[in-house]
């Protein structure tokens, strides 16, 4: 096996294989604006939820608050560069049409 890298959360060896055991390591430097959590979950799932949730009418203070903090730790918003509606060609859409294009 070889040296380890990675995040927290997964091992990644040098010989490109994964291993899926925890972190043993709580010190364990984490870079935030590289981790995966930031990169999938932040600028794409919650950056989706917001502009679901902003195209639908539905309040989402604690989601948009969330986005904002991924924003200013990425330097970039994330409500025009993440994976949105918008970005997706869907926010034009009415609910009919839009249940339409998703079934």
């Amino acid at each position: 096996m070889g040296k380890v890298v990675g995040s927290s959360t997964k091992k990644q060896v040098t010989d490109g294989k994964n291993e899926s055991e925890e972190s043993k390591n709580p010190r364990e430097r984490i870079v935030l604006t590289e981790h995966r959590y930031m990169r999938e979950d932040v600028e794409h799932g919650l950056a989706f939820l917001v502009s679901v949730c902003e195209w639908a009418g539905v309040p989402c203070p604690v989601a948009r608050g969330l986005l904002a903090l991924g924003s200013a730790v990425l330097g970039k918003d994330l409500r025009k560069e993440g994976r949105t509606l918008e970005g997706l060609g869907l926010a034009s859409l009415s609910k009919e049409e839009l249940q339409r294009t998703l079934q």
